[in-house]
């Protein structure tokens, strides 16, 4: 699988940069990665919901995080990390990839990852809605609850 090296020239991205004057995309996961973004590059909850749209898409579509990977040619460790909510701001191309295989509106997947901004407060509501609803309630198992019993215990001590 042949990689491609993007231009990490703080100056180059800076003129790029103003060059799109607020377009739809940009090189917001780029300046981000050079040092000339100040902020994250995408909210908590934007990238916590990418991070699961992602691996629930692919469960849906009943495949493994190396089929996903091979299919929509990123590398399996920098799918793994998207998944886990690792990335700030993931490369355009691999969002692109992964929009195209798990068929989802690009744009939309972009403005997710923090790569492009959103224009619609719409937008911004339905991540926080679906990132704080797509955490899964589960009873604790018998060795989690022993384990948080324990753990609690151990805090509690002067």
């Amino acid at each position: 699988m042949m990689k491609t090296q993007a231009n990490n020239d703080p100056a180059w991205v800076s003129r790029m940069a103003n060059l799109e004057d607020n377009s739809e995309i940009s090189v917001g996961g780029l300046a981000h990665e050079v040092g000339l973004f100040d902020g994250p590059a995408a909210p908590a909850s934007a990238k916590s919901a990418l991070a699961k749209l992602i691996e629930l898409r692919r469960r849906e579509r009943r495949l493994t995080v190396e089929q996903l990977a091979a299919r929509a040619e990123v590398e399996t460790a920098e799918l793994v990390d998207i998944e886990l909510g690792r990335v700030d701001a993931p490369q355009l191309r691999t969002v692109a990839k992964l929009a195209d295989v798990l068929e989802l509106p690009a744009q939309k997947l972009m403005q997710l990852s923090g790569s492009v901004i959103p224009k619609n407060a719409r937008f911004t509501e339905a991540v926080v809605r679906f990132a704080a609803k797509s955490v899964p309630v589960h009873h604790l198992s018998r060795e989690e609850r022993e384990a948080l019993d324990e753990f609690v215990k151990f805090l509690a001590e002067p």
